[in-house]
């Protein structure tokens, strides 16, 4: 049995796993729905250049015989959540529209722990710290973290460099200018 695109599962149906075939973008659309049903998720690696599609060609039917055989170590991933509600594997981005700067604040428990003059701001998950975060200039964090990272895009002035902080309580992001947010984009 399968999960449609859609995300709907056939009524009264139990899942082990979920099973995809793809890249980084195919993990990051089948992660909510594995989020969802709550189960783990592995991948088949078909894509470019990711990282998160664990199984390589030459290893499918050995990793496949150990899924199987319930012979795994899961490894946990850290989320974000946006508004309290919608889970986020991979980023958050914030861009200012129009392709201009505008002065951005992050706020964590009331307190201003980051400003910066740039064309957006990402808030990145252990995962996300490998995509879009990693080429405007973050670091890669080590899975397993409970931490985000925080990277201006295009930076004018104020904060230049990534920050990385506790996932704990949340934060707050207020920008002078209009915004676009993308969530897992």
């Amino acid at each position: 049995y399968t999960v449609s695109p859609d995300g709907t599962e056939e009524p009264g149906m139990k899942y082990d796993c979920l099973l995809f075939i793809g890249g980084d973008g195919t993990m990051l659309r089948s992660a909510h729905t594995a989020l969802r049903l709550d189960i783990p998720i592995t991948g088949i690696d078909a894509g470019c250049a990711g990282y998160y599609a664990r199984i390589k060609e030459n290893e499918i039917e050995e990793k496949l015989e150990r899924l199987i055989g319930d012979d795994y170590e899961p490894e946990m991933c850290t989320l974000m959540m946006h508004n309290g509600t919608v889970p986020v594997v991979n980023d958050a981005v914030a861009m200012v529209k129009g392709g201009v700067a505008g002065f951005l604040v992050v706020r964590k428990n009331g307190r201003t722990i980051y400003s910066t003059v740039s064309s957006g701001i990402i808030f990145s998950t252990t995962i996300g710290s490998t995509g879009i975060n990693l080429s405007a200039g973050g670091s890669v964090l080590q899975n397993g973290m409970d931490v985000m990272e925080i990277t201006p895009v295009l930076p004018n002035r104020g904060m230049k460099h990534s920050l990385v902080i506790p996932l704990s309580d949340g934060v707050e992001l207020t920008c002078t200018a209009e915004t676009t947010v993308s969530l897992d984009g």
